[in-house]
């Protein structure tokens, strides 16, 4: 049995993949009209970076370990191999005096009777394996870097390409890898199976 990692999503990513069809690929969406996600970007780690093995045009086209001088495929180094199940992290809250369920911030259905009950809302990064409600199988990875993207790219992470580059610095600039930054990324494509 393929072991299940989690994977924290956020803002108006969760929607975005609650609008894909469970166990279909290549994906599709629920309502055309709305967006939807099958990929995401998330920083490849400044130590991985030093072995890349980078071609003329600038594809990486291995690893080299450092200490060994093995080599490797990227997709065999990344965190999410393809064919790794994921459960996502997201911003939740259960509520214990009343009904005991879980809710999830990115409904944004909860309103006044929510905040009454002194309810609070939780980091994704607290989010217990139970309180899941999305899962995903990774499909495809590579790694490029963050310009690299396509405007159909941009669109299967749920966005129009101007907006994913302030979205992205939003997340990850404070932390020194901004869009101008132009880091290296590990792109992973994957369907939502529950």
């Amino acid at each position: 049995m393929t072991k299940e990692k989690p994977i924290i999503f956020s803002g108006p990513s969760i929607p975005a993949i609650l609008n894909l069809k469970t166990n279909v690929w290549p994906p599709e969406p629920i309502d055309p009209g709305k967006p939807w996600k099958w990929q995401t970007r998330r920083i490849v780690k400044d130590d991985i970076v030093n072995g890349f093995d980078i071609d003329i045009d600038g594809k990486v086209i291995a690893y080299i370990d450092q200490a060994t001088g093995d080599s490797y495929k990227p997709e065999e180094i990344c965190p999410y191999p393809p064919g790794a199940r994921l459960w996502v992290r997201e911003t939740w809250a259960k509520r214990v005096y009343s009904d005991n369920r879980y809710y999830y911030k990115a409904d944004d259905n909860l309103g006044a009777i929510f905040n009454r009950e002194g309810d609070k809302w939780r980091p994704s990064i607290h989010m217990p394996k139970e309180a899941a409600r999305l899962f995903l199988e990774v499909k495809n990875v590579r790694v490029e870097r963050l310009q690299a993207i396509t405007e159909e790219d941009a669109r299967a992470e749920g966005f129009a390409w101007e907006r994913f580059a302030s979205y992205w610095d939003t997340l990850y600039a404070k932390c020194g890898y901004s869009w101008e930054n132009n880091p290296w990324v590990w792109v992973y494509e994957f369907m939502r199976i529950k």
